[in-house]
This record gives structure tokens, sequence and C-alpha cells, in this order.
């Protein structure tokens, strides 16, 4: 599908389609996808709120309301950060209240290793400058 779009937008505009953007839900073969049709690009990952939210929902039925809440308070709390040191403020001060605690911490490490290191933990910052965006 991608090649298609490469081939028609080529096709219509006169010149070759450059990604700047991706918007992805941390799966490995929508990745591959990107990087075998525009590997060229330089892309940045955009993590999908909406999938990690669900992810958090679906990982969190474990946890007793009120931590699920917590969690929930702080992921929320990261996405609307309004800088890059209060986005990373919140991460530290999240992930040392999650692990401890040995209804969260599990769910810690997972969201820590998905969501808050490596490819998906590219910042974006949004046009209007009132919140940050990581990605998967």
């Amino acid at each position: 599908m991608l090649v298609s779009l490469q081939y028609i937008y080529q096709k219509v505009m006169g010149k070759s389609l450059l990604l700047h953007y991706v918007m992805e839900d941390a799966e490995d073969a929508q990745f591959n996808a990107v990087m075998d049709v525009f590997g060229d690009c330089h892309v940045e990952y955009l993590m999908c709120f909406w999938h990690m939210l669900k992810k958090l929902y679906e990982q969190g039925k474990h946890m007793t309301p009120a931590k699920l809440l917590m969690v929930a308070a702080d992921v929320y709390d990261m996405h609307y950060a309004t800088s890059d040191s209060q986005l990373h403020t919140q991460k530290t001060m999240a992930i040392r209240r999650w692990m401890p605690d040995p209804d969260v911490a599990e769910f810690g490490k997972c969201f820590y290793r998905q969501w808050l290191t490596g490819l998906f933990f590219e910042i974006a910052v949004f046009s209007n400058t009132t919140s940050f965006c990581f990605n998967e």
C-alpha cells in the first residue's frame, strides 16, 4: 500500500513523497513497512496516544481502580507536559512511583520498555506548543 501511495504521489506531484512524521502503534510490521518504502527519509515516529491508552487499560485490568487511576493520571501528565524538561520530570516521577509497587511494577516495566525508551520516545512538539507527544 505504501508503495502505491508513493507511486501515485510521484505521478500526480512530479516529485518523490518525503515523510517527516509517521504515527504508529509500536508494531514491528508497521515500522518495517515504512522503512522498506521510505527508508531514505529521516522519519520521526510518533506514538499514537489512543493505542497507548488502550494498552494501558488492557494491561491494567489486574490493578485496583485506584492504582489504574494513578497510572492513567501519570500517563496523561506526561502526554500534556508543556516542555521537554517537564516531560522528563513526569516520566522520572511516574517510574519511581510504579516500580516499588508490586501491583504496578510489571506494567511499569512494560510501559518503560515500549513507550519511554527507544524508537518510540521521540518527542513531537505540536505547533501550538501546548503539549508534547511521546510516541510508541
